[in-house]
C-alpha cells in the first residue's frame, strides 16, 4: 500500500469511527457563512474518496455551526455535523475528530503526500471568478491575453472602493427585496445578500493575482493522464471569455458562458457575440458534461437553454423599446415568461435595464 493511500485510509477511519447518531438535515446549510439565520451551518471540509479510476465512491462533507449569534440563540444546536453525501444522511460529529483530520492533512502536506494544484484557469476577469486566486499561490495562472491585461490594469485591490461598491449592491438588493412579494425571488435575494455580505467582510484580505501564462485562441496542456484544451472564441458574457475542454471525458468547464437554470448576467457583455460563441461550441466540441459558472453540473442541453434565454431576452427588450411604453412599465412585468423559476431572477431587471437603454442609444444614433 502506498503512503498516500495510508493517509486516505487513516482519514476515512477517523470519519467512520466518529460518526455519531443520525440526525435530520439542518434547516439552513451552505458552503458560505449565513449570518442572518441562527442555527445555520457552513461547509468547512469535503472529503471525497475515489477508486483507482478516479470515480467517487464515498463523500463526506463536514459542516460547522455559524457562531456569530448570542449563545441563547444557538442553544441545542450541535457545533459540528457530517453529511454522508453518498447516502444523503446527516450525523453528529465532533470538534476533536475534525481537528484530528486537519492535523493529519497538515502532516501529510508537510511530508509531500498531497497533490498541489499546478495550474488555475481564470475564465474571465469578474470578481466572483478571480477573487479566490490568492488561495492558490503555488499554482500557475492561465487566462486569455485580454483577461490578463484587464486584471493587471485594475492594479492592487482598492479596499475602500470595493467595499463601497459592494455596499451599494447590498443596498440595491435590499431595496428590491422590500418591494418583492414572490417567495422564490425573496429566497434568491436572501441568498445573494448573504454572498455579498460575506464578500464585504472578506475584502480587506483580498489581493490581486494576475495570470502569468496567456493565450489568444487555444492552449493545449498535456498531462500524464489526460489532455485539456483552454479555448477562447472572444467575449460574450465579459470582454474576454475562456472555457476548458477535456476531450477524453467530453467535459466542458464553461465559466459564465453557460449556467444551469440561473439567469445569465448580461450587462457590459455582448449578447449577440455570446450566442455566436455558444453555437460554435455546439458545432466544434463534443460535450456530454457541462460544469457551469453558476448552477449544478449538467449536460449539453444547458447550452441550448442559455442560447434560448439570450435570444428571447433580446427579442423581448427590442419589442419593449419600440412599444413606446416606459422602462418602468416593462420592469413591472417581472421576469421573462418561462424563466420565473430560475436562480437569481432579480438579475433579470438589471439585464433588462442595461439592454433597454443600450438599444435606445442605438436607435437614436
Amino acid at each position: 500500500m502506498s503512503r498516500s493511500n495510508h493517509w486516505n485510509e487513516a482519514i476515512y477511519h477517523i470519519i467512520s469511527t466518529n460518526k455519531g447518531t443520525k440526525v435530520k438535515a439542518p434547516d439552513s446549510y451552505s458552503w458560505i457563512v449565513n449570518i442572518d439565520i441562527p442555527g445555520s451551518y457552513y461547509k468547512d471540509g469535503q472529503y471525497d474518496f475515489l477508486d483507482e479510476k478516479g470515480n467517487s465512491v464515498k463523500q463526506y462533507d463536514v459542516y460547522s455551526l455559524v457562531t456569530a449569534f448570542p449563545d441563547e440563540l444557538l442553544s441545542g444546536y450541535p457545533k459540528v455535523l457530517i453529511h454522508d453525501e453518498s447516502e444523503d444522511q446527516w450525523y453528529m460529529f465532533s470538534n476533536v475528530a475534525e481537528d484530528s483530520i486537519r492535523q493529519m492533512i497538515d502532516t501529510a502536506e508537510k511530508n509531500g503526500f498531497l497533490k498541489v494544484i499546478s495550474k488555475v484557469v481564470n475564465t474571465h476577469f469578474h470578481g466572483d471568478h478571480v477573487n479566490g486566486n490568492q488561495e492558490f499561490m503555488k499554482s500557475e495562472f492561465i487566462s486569455t491575453v485580454w483577461t490578463r491585461d484587464l486584471l493587471s490594469d485594475m492594479g492592487e485591490v482598492n479596499i475602500d472602493l470595493m467595499q463601497q461598491n459592494t455596499q451599494k449592491l447590498i443596498t440595491s438588493l435590499n431595496h428590491v427585496r422590500s418591494q418583492e412579494r414572490d417567495p422564490h425571488i425573496l429566497t434568491e435575494i436572501d441568498y445573494d445578500l448573504s454572498v455579498q455580505r460575506t464578500l464585504y467582510d472578506a475584502i480587506p484580505s483580498l489581493r490581486r493575482v494576475t495570470p502569468t501564462i496567456t493565450f489568444e485562441d487555444k492552449l493545449v496542456i498535456q498531462g500524464t493522464k489526460r489532455t485539456i484544451e483552454v479555448l477562447s472564441y472572444g467575449g460574450g458574457h465579459s470582454l474576454s471569455d475562456a472555457v476548458v475542454y477535456v476531450p477524453g471525458e467530453q467535459t466542458l468547464i464553461a465559466g459564465d458562458l453557460i449556467s444551469t437554470k440561473t439567469i445569465p448576467v448580461m450587462p457590459y457583455g455582448n449578447p449577440y457575440a455570446w450566442i455566436r460563441i455558444l453555437k460554435r461550441i455546439q458545432k466544434d466540441l463534443k460535450v456530454n458534461t457541462i460544469v457551469p459558472g453558476h448552477g449544478d453540473v449538467s449536460n449539453s442541453d444547458r447550452i441550448t437553454d442559455v442560447i434560448r434565454f439570450l435570444e428571447e431576452t433580446i427579442a423581448y427588450v427590442s419589442k419593449a423599446v419600440t412599444s413606446g411604453k416606459s422602462e418602468s412599465y416593462w420592469l413591472e412585468q417581472g421576469v421573462l415568461k418561462g424563466y420565473e423559476d430560475w436562480h437569481l431572477p432579480q438579475y433579470f431587471r438589471w439585464n433588462f435595464r442595461w439592454l433597454f437603454n443600450s438599444m435606445l442609444v442605438q436607435n437614436n444614433r
